[in-house]
Order: C-alpha cells, then sequence, then structure tokens
C-alpha cells in the first residue's frame, strides 16, 4: 500500500501544480522562495489556494489564515493541507551544476461568498500558520486582493459545461 502510495503521490503533485500554474495566480517572494495565491472552484464551493515554494516552510495539517482588509475587517480562514513535495534543480556555476531543492507546500482554505467579495477591498496584511515559522506580509495598498476577486468573479460566470 504504502509503495503505491509513494508513486502516486508524485504523479497526483504533479498534476495538481500544472492545474494550478495555469490559473491565474499571484506571486510574490518570500525568505528563502515564493508564495503563491490562487482562487479555486470545486462543484459550488470556493478555495483560496496558497502554494510554499521555499527552502523549509510547510503547512501544518490544519493551517489558520488571516486576512485583513484596507476597510480594518479581519477575515479568519482554516484550511488543510494538501500536498507537501519537494523539486529539484542545478545552477550551473562555471564548469560545476550546484543543485538546489525547494520544499512544495500547499493547503486550501474554504472561502464563503462573503468572505470573497471582501477581497474586493484589498489586502492589507496577511498571516499564516506554517512551519517552522509563521509567514506574515503587510501591505501599504493592494497587491493582489481585487485580483483574486476578479478570478472569483470570472469562476462564477463560468458553467461547468464550459470547459
Amino acid at each position: 500500500m504504502l509503495k503505491r502510495f509513494s508513486l502516486l503521490f508524485p504523479l497526483f503533485l504533479a498534476f495538481f501544480c500544472v492545474n494550478i500554474a495555469s490559473a491565474k495566480t499571484f506571486t510574490y517572494l518570500c525568505k528563502g522562495g515564493d508564495v503563491t495565491y490562487s482562487i479555486a472552484k470545486q462543484k459550488e464551493d470556493f478555495f483560496l489556494v496558497v502554494t510554499f515554494s521555499t527552502d523549509e516552510t510547510r503547512f501544518m495539517s490544519d493551517p489558520k489564515l488571516l486576512i485583513r482588509t484596507f476597510k480594518n475587517e479581519v477575515i479568519s480562514l482554516s484550511g488543510r493541507s494538501i500536498g507537501d513535495g519537494a523539486k529539484s534543480f542545478g545552477v550551473a556555476v562555471g564548469n560545476i551544476v550546484v543543485p538546489i531543492s525547494k520544499v512544495v507546500s500547499t493547503a486550501q482554505f474554504p472561502m464563503s461568498i462573503d468572505q470573497l467579495e471582501k477581497l474586493n477591498d484589498g489586502i492589507k496584511k496577511i498571516r499564516i500558520e506554517v512551519s517552522p515559522v509563521n509567514h506574515e506580509k503587510e501591505y501599504k495598498k493592494d497587491k493582489f486582493g481585487a485580483k483574486l476577486f476578479k478570478q472569483y468573479q470570472i469562476m462564477r460566470a463560468q458553467k461547468d459545461e464550459e470547459f
């Protein structure tokens, strides 16, 4: 059973990462790597999907995420970790290839329609429970709240038959 899981998990992770990468996402650099945000729809439910690609950051099994909008409203989300993996690549330095590995950790956070609409007010601050240290970022102006809201509006307007 474990052998089957170890063979299927990389395929699942690759499929999931390709689907996330093809969606409209917002990415910024953080310590040791980057963070990517996107909105996903499963049946009638919407999720905020967050992926860390860093040296060591991983989501706990039941992560929490806090968003403060520019209207000082706080959106509190509880999610679940949906995948941990690694990506490796090499960087050529002269005649030597230096191997580099990154931890890829993804979590999804269910969001209500009301919470999604608050994203249009802009994201002032975001805090995510991750290991080893919580991730926190503050903005002077909205960088991606309105973009995520627009992504939600597009997904809401699309019919399941339109694929």
